[in-house]
């Protein structure tokens, strides 16, 4: 197996996939998504399977207005204890 560690170099970071495709077809670059997504977007690039093993940072961010919410704080305690 080849090592791509090395090799990779995040360029910048998206909140959502919007533009993603207009980028990724003006570039050499490539994109890391839940293939359900990539999918959706597809459009005429290609989807591989990610072939190297890679550490995803999760995130999570809610609005003042849910902060409270028990129904929001369970969801976001059960996500974290998933996500590990």
């Amino acid at each position: 197996n080849l090592d791509f560690s090395s090799m990779l170099k995040l360029c910048f970071d998206i909140p959502t996939a919007e533009n993603l495709i207009e980028i990724l077809a003006a570039t050499d670059m490539v994109a890391t998504m839940p293939s359900r997504i990539a999918k959706k977007l597809a459009h005429g690039l290609l989807i591989r399977d990610c072939s190297f093993p890679a550490p995803f940072k999760v995130s999570m961010f809610w609005t003042a207005r849910t902060h409270q919410s028990e129904m929001h704080r369970w969801l976001r305690a059960l996500l974290a204890e998933t996500a590990g």
